[in-house]
């Protein structure tokens, strides 16, 4: 039986340790430039520390630095059922995630930073190498080739943008590999019950992490219907189905929530929409696709994404790969339907204003793992005699591309340039004891970016309906300042690009009867500073 394989042997594991030092070493690397410059990424402290999901301030209320760092950090009035009331408030995500981000959270109680989200990630992409590891040593016998195709998994784009996300991606990512992974234990061993429960487990894992999950567990689940049907062995779909349903009632038992969240969330009028709308689904499958290839490939992702769709045709119609390599062709194909199903129904599924990478990291490492199998099978077929040595040249120039890519690609999503951002933090540092005035009519853009510099000691959120307030006037903060910061956002008009300075600097006159003249600071993540200056 193929995919039962042999286990490590103590040497092997020395290899895999290797992986797991070298993943470590990569990921503090990167993260130690990463910046919080994303409003999802403030949404992920937001709902796992605040009294309230996303939307936090109020227009018209001054609020200090101790009010806003208390949304971002635990503190003593946060607690886990407050975060599950956030979560169910937000209607978008389950809870699995914010619970490891509030674990993660309370460990470093009392303090904002970018690495307890990060710390979260690091411990499931280190999970998510150990299952592709296994996996592919279960079918290759070499840990030599293991360890180099985590190397150009971790290395690849699509990977780094994975692990800096602060979102729940690099979770799903996690029990994305190992439900691959049970899935090739199933295969090997359908008759052996024990194996069963641990998909009950990952699977609601995975669903629990995010809703989008179910269409890997669904698209695995029809391929396992159809080639027990191939082989004649209807009597393992019943198991298989048995897993699926107790996965679902699992996960309904620790979050009925779900069922009425995903007609009730804030995007659920735009999804409807988007099924209303059959014409384009043709597009979109594509689309999502084309996403795929991109997030992998990069710049190359017309020509790398057809030479994947051959390989992987190659391999699913080669007769001879079929019948010597039966189960690593039915691991194969059940990569495949989850990789293509998943993109082409979230493409659908997403709004436009949604659509993003970050949703498909998951199907793109399952992408990135067929590669593999399909390269390293093709070989072991044709070139039997030297076929271990030619699998480890093939994963060097798999390695070489990948590299290719990072250098000429388009870099790590959400992830800002940390010297250009530090100088700008500087600069924005000096006034950070002032007053901030935030003149923008949808705060929630600002709400969730304003934490892309650093915290003021005071701010306060105006739109066009905000009035002047006296008692503001006699604070020290308003009557004795010489210097404010007014934030706004561009927009575009019929006759250009408007902002609302003005309205920044209205409100503090108004305020306070002391005029203030503005110059700029800077432009960044979609905001415009100014730092405004009283006029004797």
């Amino acid at each position: 039986m193929e995919l039962q394989g042999i286990k490590p042997g103590k040497k092997d594991y020395i290899y895999l340790v290797f992986s797991l030092l070298f993943t470590f070493a990569v990921f503090i690397i990167v993260a130690k430039d990463k910046r919080v410059t994303f409003c999802d990424e403030a949404y992920s402290y937001m709902i796992t520390n605040s009294h309230a999901a996303t939307i936090q301030f109020d227009t018209n209320v001054l609020y200090s630095r101790e009010q806003i760092e208390d949304v971002l950090a635990h503190t003593s009035g946060d607690s886990f059922v407050r975060m599950l009331r956030n979560v169910l408030s937000d209607k978008v995500h389950p809870p699995l995630y914010y619970v490891f981000m509030y674990i993660s959270s309370l460990i470093a109680a009392g303090s904002f930073s970018k690495w307890i989200g990060l710390a979260v990630n690091m411990l499931f992409l280190l999970g998510t190498v150990y299952y592709l590891w296994h996996i592919l040593y279960r079918l290759f016998h070499s840990a030599l080739l293991s360890s180099l195709s985590m190397m150009i998994y971790v290395l690849s784009q699509s990977t780094l943008s994975d692990m800096m996300l602060i979102r729940m991606y690099m979770v799903m990512t996690f029990f994305a590999a190992a439900f691959a992974y049970y899935n090739m234990d199933i295969i090997g061993k359908r008759s052996e019950s024990k194996i069963y429960p641990a998909l009950v487990v990952i699977t609601a894992g995975g669903f629990l992490t995010q809703y989008y999950f179910a269409f890997f567990a669904v698209a695995f689940f029809l391929m396992e219907v159809l080639l027990c049907v191939r082989r004649g062995e209807k009597k393992y779909i019943k198991p298989y189905f048995i897993s699926m349903l107790a996965a679902v009632g699992a996960a309904t038992v620790l979050w009925p929530f779900w069922i009425p969240c995903m007609f009730m969330n804030s995007h659920a009028g735009a999804i409807a929409g988007n099924l209303l709308n059959p014409g384009s689904f043709l597009y979109k499958m594509f689309d999502g696709i084309r996403i795929l290839q991109v997030s992998i490939f990069q710049r190359a992702y017309v020509v790398c994404g057809i030479i994947v769709v051959c390989l992987f045709i190659i391999f699913v119609f080669n007769r001879r790969i079929r019948r010597e390599k039966t189960q690593i062709w039915e691991l194969v194909i059940k990569l495949l339907a989850a990789i293509f199903l998943y993109a082409m129904v979230v493409r659908m599924l997403t709004p436009e204003y949604l659509t993003s990478g970050r949703y498909y990291y998951s199907a793109e490492m399952l992408e990135i793992l067929a590669i593999f199998i399909c390269v390293y099978t093709i070989i072991n077929v044709y070139i039997q005699q030297y076929a271990k040595a030619a699998c480890i040249i093939s994963g060097l120039v798999l390695l070489l591309g990948n590299e290719m890519a990072f250098y000429y690609g388009y870099g790590i999503d959400y992830y800002t340039d940390a010297k250009g951002y530090d100088s700008q933090y500087s600069e924005l540092a000096k006034y950070s004891d002032a007053v901030w005035i935030v003149a923008e009519r949808e705060t929630y853009f600002t709400d969730a970016n304003i934490w892309d510099m650093c915290i003021p000691e005071y701010v306060i959120f105006i739109d066009e309906d905000s009035e002047y307030i006296e008692e503001y006037a006699a604070l020290p903060e308003f009557s004795e300042a010489e210097e404010l910061v007014i934030i706004t956002r561009q927009y575009a008009t019929n006759d250009g690009y408007i902002d609302f300075l003005d309205r920044g600097l209205y409100y503090f006159i108004g305020t306070t009867k002391r005029f203030v003249a503005a110059e700029l600071l800077f432009e960044r993540n979609g905001l415009t500073y100014y730092v405004a200056r009283v006029v004797d």
